[in-house]
This record gives structure tokens, C-alpha cells and sequence, in this order.
């Protein structure tokens, strides 16, 4: 079947290196980026000051080193690091970032929400704050925001991320992006996929072909075994034009057009990455393998359990609170927070921000309209 491609005529290919640092890159950038409709959730008028914003403003990313793509939102630059793993953001995501920074230049403590960015390891981490602090801007009750403001709890000084104060009260915010791929489980699933790639690179598959693996759950035994055992079983489907191979011990194996994303039995999976092996020696034929798995629900609701304990940490207990927390696991989250939002230990915190896409608060009921009063009318979701 024929894929339709979206064609972008009004976004040109740059051939050559831009260094946004010069006016006039960034001008013939800012052109193209205003001919793509609906790409901001603001003004085209805005982008040029948007972009000039955090290019004056953000020196940990490398400005000189982009080559945007036909479509310029995927156009990616890096973050300067000294860390084996690689930071980037697109120009897109950059663009809306300098557009929020300014709204928010004239609170107090904006100095260090910037500084924040300095840090190349912490680069999204302050961009979810800075998401959070704009979407407190924006909401309709709001009169003030300090930005990581300054608490005395147990005798250590404390900075959460910002405090709100509204006409009909205050709230106390910590923010956490949760990072799931530094955790073991996830070196455990590169490992096996690892184990899968070396056989692979010797199996005839043909060209514009994607092969999905998906766990059960996790392998036992010699992984270099079972790696071999995947490669022949996947030879062996390619011989004889069979697509999909289910129930083959802790695995499945689904083959199809390399612009089809195979059906995945879970609802919620991991993607442990996407390689290009070449079926024969030509730059020109792309074969995906990908593996993804969906067992790893409890490691995901203890890494989410951990990130609120340490937020819970930077929090005023005198004060009424919330947490917000970033991630693409949100039914692991509502587990999560449901079995802490009845605790006394987080009696002061009124609401947690489940933030992924779209917010949900989760709050016992009889602080919903507490809540409420403080930012204006919420989405709440099913918890306490």
C-alpha cells in the first residue's frame, strides 16, 4: 500500500549550516517557520522575539551547528554536554520555549529558572518548570509568581520551584520529569535488544521492511542463545512470507512495511530503539528493527513513588502544595499517587499535576474546590 507523504512546500530545505547567532540565519529561519500553519499555539508576529529570546538567552545549546530539515519544527540542535548521552531539542520545542521565558522575565527569581538551563543534564527538566511556571501564569486567578523561592525545613534550606499567589490564596509547586531510561530496568532491556542486533545484521531482510519483536516478558537463559534463536526464527518468516509469529516462549515477532508500526499487544510499551540494518551492501536500503515490551509497570510505579518522596522533600509542610510530575506512564502514576494522596505525610499536599499531552490533578475531594478557588476551574482526575 502506498503511503501518502505531507508535503510542507512552504518550509525549504537549508543545504547549508545555519548559525543562529547571526540576525540574518535567523530571519530567513523565522520566514519559513511563519509559513507553517499551526505549528505555535501563538502568533507568527512572535516567533522572531520567541527564538531571539532563547538564542541570547540559553548558551549551553550549540545555535551554530543546526541543519534544519524541509520541515523546520524537526529540525534538532544539541545541548552541550559532558555526559556520553547526547541532549538535543528541537527548533519547534526552542521556539515555544523562548516564547514562555518571556512571559515569565518579569517574576521574581526568573534569573535562576534560566540558570537552570546552564546545567546541559537538567536542560528538560527546566523545561517542564518553565511549562508549569507559564501554565500558573496563565491561569486566570494568578496575581504573582516567585520563581524557586527560598524555605527553612527541618533546618535545611529548600527551593521548590515556584510559589503562586492568587487572590484567594497561595500554593507551593515542585515539579518532576521523570527520567525511566537511567534506571536498571531499562539497561536490562537495552542488553537484550543488544543480544537480537549482532545475529540480525546476518538475516536477508528485504528492503523497506520493519521488524517488531515484542517481550512478554523478559527472556531467561544465555541472552546470546536467544539472540540467535530470534534471527533464525525471523530468516526462517522471511522465507516463507509469514508476518506475524505470536507465542514463540517470552516473544513475538511481527514483519511488515517498514512505514507501518507493528500492532503491539500492550496498551503501554518501550521502545528499547531503533537500529538500521542494511540487507546488502548499499547506503540506499533501510531495514528497521525494533523491540518493544509493556512488563514493566511495577519498576515504572517505583521510579514514579521515588520522584514524589523527593519532591514531597523540597515542599513547605506550613504551606499548601502541589506536585507536578511529567511522564509517559500516567496509569502508572495515578497508582502512584493513590496510594500516598490519603497519607499524613502529604496532608499539605492539595493536588498532584499528572502533565503528559494534556494535565489531570488528582486530589482528595474535599480539596478540590480549594483548589479551584487558588487557579480557577481545573480538570480533575479519579483520585482520592
Amino acid at each position: 500500500m502506498a503511503v501518502k507523504k505531507q508535503n510542507y512546500q512552504a518550509s525549504p530545505i537549508f543545504s547549508k549550516k545555519l548559525n543562529l547567532r547571526l540576525k540574518k540565519d535567523r530571519t530567513s529561519l523565522v520566514q519559513a517557520l511563519q509559513a507553517v500553519p499551526n505549528l505555535f499555539n501563538f502568533a507568527a508576529s512572535d516567533i522572531e522575539a520567541s527564538l531571539e529570546f532563547v538564542v541570547t538567552n540559553l548558551h549551553s545549546v550549540e545555535w551554530s551547528t543546526m541543519y534544519p530539515w524541509s520541515f523546520p519544527s524537526m529540525g534538532r540542535l544539541n545541548i552541550r554536554t559532558n555526559q556520553p548521552a547526547k541532549t538535543s531539542a528541537t527548533l519547534s520545542e526552542l521556539v515555544n520555549l523562548g516564547f514562555k521565558l518571556s512571559k515569565l522575565e518579569k517574576y521574581k527569581g526568573f534569573n535562576k529558572l534560566l540558570g537552570g538551563f546552564q546545567n546541559p543534564t537538567q536542560f528538560h527538566d527546566t523545561v517542564f518548570e518553565t511549562d508549569v511556571a507559564y501554565y500558573c501564569h496563565s491561569c486566570n486567578n494568578t496575581k504573582d509568581i516567585i520563581l524557586s523561592p527560598q524555605y527553612s525545613i527541618r533546618g535545611k534550606l529548600k527551593t521548590p520551584d515556584l510559589e503562586l499567589y492568587s487572590s484567594t490564596g497561595e500554593l507551593v509547586f515542585e515539579c518532576k520529569n521523570l527520567h525511566p531510561q537511567e534506571s536498571g530496568y531499562v539497561t536490562r532491556f537495552q542488553r537484550i535488544f543488544n543480544c537480537v542486533v549482532t545475529p540480525m545484521k546476518t538475516v536477508r531482510i528485504p528492503d523497506d521492511t520493519r521488524v517488531n519483536i515484542h517481550l512478554a516478558h523478559a527472556p531467561g537463559g544465555n541472552l546470546t542463545q536467544w539472540g540467535n534463536l530470534v534471527a533464525e526464527t525471523t530468516s526462517k518468516m522471511i522465507q516463507n512470507k509469514i508476518s506475524n509469529a505470536n507465542n514463540l516462549g517470552p516473544f513475538s515477532i511481527h514483519i511488515g512495511p517498514r512505514h507501518q508500526r507493528a500492532p503491539r499487544p500492550g496498551k503501554h510499551y518501550l521502545v528499547a530503539g531503533m537500529v538500521t540494518i542494511k540487507s546488502k551492501p548499499t547506503p540506499l536500503t533501510d531495514t528497521y528493527l525494533e523491540m518493544t515490551a509493556d512488563y514493566f509497570d511495577s519498576a515504572i510505579q517505583r521510579i514514579i513513588a521515588k520522584a514524589i518522596k523527593k519532591a514531597n522533600s523540597q515542599l513547605p509542610k506550613h504551606k499548601n502544595c502541589i506536585i507536578f510530575l511529567k511522564t509517559l506512564r500516567p496509569d502508572c502514576a495515578e497508582r502512584a499517587v493513590d496510594s500516598r494522596i490519603s497519607l499524613k505525610s502529604y496532608s499539605h499536599v492539595l493536588a498532584f499535576g499528572l502533565w503528559n499531552n494534556k494535565i489531570a490533578f488528582h486530589c482528595r475531594l474535599k480539596d478540590q474546590e480549594k483548589v479551584n478557588d487558588i487557579l480557577g476551574p481545573l480538570q480533575f482526575g479519579e483520585g482520592g
